[in-house]
């Protein structure tokens, strides 16, 4: 009897002794897409067409001395005046190509093609 509760003892120490397992890694959430940023500069867009995935958000600043705006030709989306600094962000939801400009300098325009 002795020898059996000894044994019994020795096989709990040795199932107590071994290592944990180890937990298995979590999964990954999905990546959410990353922002993308426009320069207004020097009465440009830069870059003048800038290629996101769908999803993703575009920033816009105004890093010039005069005011500017981002008005979609389609309606779609409109910045409003951005003073020195301002800046105007939009989430593209659909894929397709996006062109805007700025109201106040007509010759100023870009487009945003989403994939």
């Amino acid at each position: 009897m002795c020898k059996t509760l000894l044994i019994a003892l020795l096989s709990l120490l040795l199932l107590a002794a071994q290592p944990a397992p180890k937990d298995k890694p979590k999964p990954k959430a999905p990546p959410t897409p990353s922002a993308a940023a426009v320069s207004i500069k020097d009465r440009k867009f830069t870059p003048e067409t800038l290629t996101i995935k769908k999803g993703q958000t575009v920033t816009w600043t105004n890093n010039d001395d005069l005011d500017h705006t981002v008005n979609a030709n389609d309606g779609s989306f409109s910045s409003g005046t951005l003073k020195k600094r301002g800046t105007f962000q939009y989430t593209f939801k659909t894929a397709g190509k996006f062109p805007y400009n700025c109201k106040l300098h007509p010759r100023q325009k870009g487009t945003i093609v989403v994939e």
